[in-house]
């Protein structure tokens, strides 16, 4: 059983007269003539339905990409706080202070319990407290470098989503684009 309409369906009436090809072709040129009067329709709700995906798409991309633009901005103001303030400075300088404030009262009991050997032990500790803080630069050096990397991650993210944005807003419709391949 053939699934085209009688008119046009050679298999059921194989007869090829002109009476019979002018029948299929009134047929075909009817059909024809019904779709081209749809088609304004059709491409009006086309781009209708087109609008209505980009908003939705707008509606649900815009709020995520403003976030990640909050949070880059939070990232650079700390990364700019880090590399402008030196946050670990202050801290290194409270240590030594406070290693300092140690070291002269261990300095006066080292003093009562080595005597002679009072002032090799007062410059070990010293060193010990002087690696210590090389210790906290070196590492304070390294969380920089950590914020910086996290920064470029998220200039990264931000380039990535507007790029995101601007691949879907230029992407043809499946109605458009099989408008544009003529398959309609």
């Amino acid at each position: 059983m053939s699934s085209l309409p009688a008119e046009v369906d050679f298999t059921a009436n194989p007869a090829a007269t002109s009476a019979r090809m002018d029948q299929a072709m009134e047929f075909l040129v009817a059909w024809l003539r019904r779709v081209e009067s749809v088609q304004p329709e059709f491409l009006a709700v086309t781009a209708q339905l087109k609008t209505i995906g980009l908003e939705r798409l707008d509606a649900v991309l815009s709020p995520i990409f403003v976030d990640a633009q909050g949070i880059a901005g939070q990232l650079e103001a700390i990364r700019a706080n880090w590399l402008s303030g030196e946050p670990l400075t202050g801290l290194m300088d409270d240590l030594a202070d406070q290693v300092t404030a140690r070291l002269a009262g261990v300095d006066a009991s080292i003093a009562a319990r080595f005597g002679d050997n009072a002032t090799q032990v007062a410059g070990q500790l010293t060193a010990n407290a002087t690696a210590v803080q090389a210790q906290l630069t070196a590492n304070a050096a390294a969380v920089k470098v950590q914020t910086d990397a996290a920064a470029a991650a998220v200039t990264a993210a931000n380039t990535a989503v507007a790029n995101a944005n601007a691949a879907v807003a230029a992407m043809p419709s499946r109605a458009e684009r099989a408008i544009i391949l003529g398959s309609i």
